[in-house]
């Protein structure tokens, strides 16, 4: 795919995903918003605080507030992360994992372990702005994917601030290439374009990912950081296991017999669950 993205290192990266329907979700056409209302979406900027898209579509109403729509965020083999849950960073997980998120709200996460930068941490934030509908008791099969490539978070730590949207495709105006297995397609595009509105043009933007090299302080702004901890729902997931030994802990909230890299099929595996952190 051809690169936009004029090499400047003080300008922010921005990316546009695709969560393509034939491959990852197979999605009815009838849950589809028309194509003529697609570049109605959003009127904000994706440059926008986190959390001004989002509060934009809660005003609107239907069936999004309260709504813990289901995401999986993905990221380098080997690569853990952890959530924010009562105001405190919660156990490490192997990614890839999924949780829960409320639209219009902001979840910060804390990313270690990355492979050939050991010792590095990084601390991204993922905005739910939009929900999917997929058939009723899947709704943690299909969540909406979330990569986190190995080469922006290079980039986030040299400096750069990358912001990428995560649209769901016109199923009226596909782009014909090829899913890759395990990989999120994107398209770089120039520092001077709005990556929510390059979006929205393509499609119905669900998600923003945002990444940079900023390092929180443990002080009366850590609150702020973490964006006053929103409630969280973790569903089951890879644990990671201890040091030193090769059994596997069991956080509270986790089930012991859940399949590492198994999406869940039955309506009782795909209920998300609570996570609960010890204050």
């Amino acid at each position: 795919m051809k690169r936009l993205l004029q090499n400047l290192k003080l300008s922010p990266l921005l990316y546009v995903a695709l969560i393509c329907i034939t491959t990852v979700f197979a999605l009815p056409t009838a849950a589809q918003e028309p194509s003529s209302l697609r570049d109605r979406h959003f009127r904000d900027s994706g440059l926008h605080p986190p959390g001004q898209v989002g509060q934009g579509l809660l005003s609107r109403g239907g069936p999004i507030p309260g709504y813990f729509q289901p995401i999986e965020v993905r990221a380098p083999q080997g690569t853990q992360l952890a959530f924010v849950a009562n105001g405190q960073f919660g156990p490490s997980l192997l990614a890839p994992t999924k949780a829960g998120m409320l639209i219009g709200a902001v979840y910060r996460m804390k990313i270690t372990n990355i492979p050939g930068l050991e010792g590095v941490e990084v601390f991204p934030s993922i905005e739910v702005i939009n929900r999917i509908y997929p058939p009723r008791g899947l709704e943690a099969k299909f969540a909406i994917p979330i990569q986190l490539s190995l080469r922006e978070i290079k980039m986030a730590v040299q400096g750069f601030y990358v912001t990428r949207v995560i649209y769901l495709e016109d199923p009226t105006n596909p782009i014909p290439v090829d899913e890759p297995i395990g990989r999120q397609r994107t398209l770089d595009i120039s520092y001077t374009e709005d990556p929510l509105h390059v979006a929205d043009k393509l499609g119905r933007p669900v998600a923003i990912l945002r990444i940079g090299s900023r390092y929180p302080q443990l002080n009366a702004q850590t609150r702020r950081f973490m964006f006053s901890s929103p409630p969280i729902q973790i569903i089951a997931t890879p644990l990671l296991p201890a040091a030193n030994t090769s059994a596997s802990t069991t956080p509270a909230g986790f089930t012991t017999s859940a399949s590492t890299n198994v999406a869940p099929i039955t309506r009782a595996a795909a209920r998300p669950i609570s996570f609960p952190i010890p204050r």
